[in-house]
């Protein structure tokens, strides 16, 4: 009996744990991780063949590790959280897009980001 009860003690708090959410405020700096997949699904970058287009080399590696700094955050009506992210040392994104957005609740749960 202490047994099944120190396991649904367990269960509960680390769903207690998971159930917690990183609060990220305008101002907070965010890291760019590596993406979940073999490209970001959560943060919106442009799509490769547009950041050829205008010139700029599309190496999604090079970002991975880059501090981020917090703009806005817009909720959405479908209770999604959007941030719109600029980097840390004031450069623009493949040296045209100063900003770019990311689905907030997502991308901190796949790892895309991390709180710093």
């Amino acid at each position: 009996m202490r047994k099944v009860l120190f396991g649904i003690l367990s269960l509960v708090s680390i769903s207690m744990l998971q159930a917690q959410e990183a609060d990220v405020k305008i101002g907070d700096i965010l890291i760019l991780d590596n993406p979940s997949g073999s490209e970001y699904k959560h943060v919106d970058f442009p799509k490769s063949n547009i950041i050829i287009k205008r010139g700029a080399i599309a190496n999604f590696n090079a970002l991975v590790g880059e501090k981020l700094l917090v703009k806005d955050i817009v909720k959405n009506e479908d209770g999604t959280t959007k941030a719109v992210l600029e980097r840390k040392n004031g450069r623009n994104f493949f040296r045209f897009y100063p900003s770019v957005t990311a689905t907030l609740d997502n991308a901190l749960t796949k790892g895309e980001l991390k709180v710093y």
